[in-house]
């Protein structure tokens, strides 16, 4: 069985969070909707069958307009993950290969729980297979912990995460000895659910079980470390553990800087993340420079006006606030405000956020007008 894979729509839909709605409310009214279900399938890259079940699901969870657009898009890559890695499973048998086949037409068609239902055959399966061979044992096992993963992953995308969280922690149980890599991802699968679930007291928890596999040394794949390191930080500073979240994340940065270089896409994320922590310790101006670099890095590689630049400036304009640098601060916003007027017209959510945010400063300014 392959590595993990994370898939990432970064680019809005054409269709504005208005008229998404629209056809949700129309598929679960009944109408078939076509030519709109067809051009989501043909953005998102799956079927018109499972993009009518994402809609379905989204109606069902009555998920706020303004956040149609992003939770269709993370819904559907989690539905591009799933795919992919249930086809990299291993199926050493004529039976198992039916199993995996089956189930990948049950994703295609958006049905998950009936994947989920296909994937625990094919786990109580591979375990059968496992105890009548002993040779083939740990390679099974292997196989079956892959099963109850994507088991886990098929739940979140029913919004499930607690269970999901069960089933990642199910699948270290499942690995056979020294699968170290494979144990670091699903503990970091299951923090992350259960942080989704609003379960922080198991979310550290399953961070905290996963840490002493990075402290052991001997992992090959540094990106899955970083990525730990970092999932295990954010949760760390939610809680408002902020020293113990900034160690975490810098071991992540340098990880990051070590194998992609200074100006990675992945390393911004991490110079942000570490920003946002220093903010919220009151270092003011190690976050201004964390924001500063990150700003820098994200425009070479986007160009000035790419939603994570708009996000990096709103950043370093937040702390230029807080240093009292009210003219800079403003300078940001407006670049931010412009730059997402650009990508999303002027009625979208983020675009409320950049007014928001100028309005909030020309309160503080005094010109109580300007903010009105």
């Amino acid at each position: 069985t392959g590595g993990s894979v994370s898939i990432t729509l970064n680019c809005p839909l054409t269709l504005s969070p208005q008229q998404l709605h629209q056809i949700i409310e129309a598929v679960r009214g009944g109408s078939a909707a076509l030519d709109k279900v067809q051009t989501l399938a043909e953005e998102l890259g799956v079927t018109k069958m499972a993009v009518r079940g994402f809609l379905t699901r989204l109606g069902q969870e009555n998920v706020a307009i303004e956040d149609l657009d992003a939770t269709l898009r993370r819904v559907a890559a989690s539905h591009l993950e799933l795919r992919q890695q249930v086809g990299r499973l291993d199926a050493p048998d004529p039976a198992a290969a039916r199993l995996k086949q089956d189930a990948l037409a049950a994703i295609d068609a958006g049905d998950y729980a009936k994947a989920d239902a296909l994937l625990g055959r094919l786990e109580t399966d591979e375990l059968a297979a496992a105890e009548r061979a002993e040779g083939e044992a740990a390679q099974r096992r292997l196989a079956a912990a892959a099963a109850r993963a994507e088991r886990g992953k098929a739940k979140t995308l029913q919004f499930r995460h607690a269970e999901a969280a069960a089933d990642y922690q199910k699948a270290v149980a499942l690995l056979p000895p020294g699968r170290h890599a494979e144990a670091l991802e699903y503990w970091r699968s299951a923090g992350s659910a259960w942080k989704r679930s609003g379960a922080m007291e198991p979310a550290l928890a399953a961070f905290t079980r996963g840490r002493p596999l990075i402290e052991a040394g001997g992992l090959s794949d540094s990106g899955a470390e970083a990525a730990f390191l970092n999932d295990y930080g954010t949760l760390l500073f939610d809680l408002a553990k902020h020293d113990d979240a900034l160690v975490l994340l810098r071991r992540a940065l340098v990880l990051d800087e070590n194998t992609s270089g200074p100006n990675h896409p992945e390393v911004a994320v991490r110079v942000n993340n570490i920003g946002m922590v220093l903010q919220a310790k009151g270092d003011l101006d190690g976050a201004e420079a964390m924001f500063r670099r990150a700003l820098a890095s994200d425009e070479k590689t986007y160009g000035p006006n790419h939603p994570n630049v708009a996000r990096d400036v709103n950043n370093l304009g937040a702390v230029l606030h807080d240093k009292g640098d009210y003219d800079g601060a403003e300078a940001m916003f407006r670049r931010a405000l412009a730059s997402d007027e650009k990508t999303y017209g002027p009625n979208h959510p983020k675009v409320a956020i950049s007014v928001n945010n100028l309005g909030g400063l020309r309160h503080a300014k005094g010109d109580y007008d300007g903010a009105e």
